[in-house]
């Protein structure tokens, strides 16, 4: 239930406010903070990216990341990149052997890193040629772990491909 308080100021002037009973307002505030988190610290989303392998889109979840902007900071580490891939459902792209893919973001990174592997604990480095990489010539399920800097802090993001 909401009701209007108004309060008479100092020198004129009234201050009017809403009062809110306390289930409501924490539901207010809880809302609030959902949105809050969304958009990220200070209100500044974190970067999205897209990641194509042959003009495929290769679903990618976000992972590990540290975000300050607005005089507030924000860091949240990831279980493992399989936790990850599990809790947003994610599951391999079929991809064909050597294909070109390619990394987009709604704004350019200072730095980039992009490692691959069988499983978490066998990552390496995998080359890339600006936002370009290329799909490994090995069958098999491919973990990657994409790592992106900005003036606002870092994020990483977890892909799955089966070659």
């Amino acid at each position: 239930m909401l009701t209007q308080d108004a309060t008479a100021l100092p020198g004129g002037g009234w201050r009017v406010g809403v009062i809110m009973k306390p289930v409501r307002l924490a539901a207010a505030v809880g809302a609030t903070l959902v949105l809050i988190a969304c958009a990220g610290p200070g209100g500044v989303a974190k970067p999205q990216v897209q990641v194509k392998i042959a003009g495929t889109i290769v679903p990618a979840a976000m992972g590990s990341y540290c975000w300050s902007s607005g005089g507030q900071g924000q860091c949240v580490d990831m279980a493992s990149m399989h936790a990850v891939a599990q809790t947003r459902g994610l599951t391999p792209t079929h991809v064909l052997a050597a294909s070109p893919g390619t990394i987009t973001f709604d704004r350019y990174p200072r730095s980039l890193d992009l490692m691959a592997g069988s499983d978490e604990a066998h990552l390496q480095a995998v080359p890339m040629d600006a936002m370009s990489f290329q799909a490994p010539s090995t069958p098999g399920v491919w973990e990657y772990l994409l790592s992106g800097r900005w003036d606002q802090g870092d994020v990483t993001w977890v892909f799955l491909i089966s070659v």
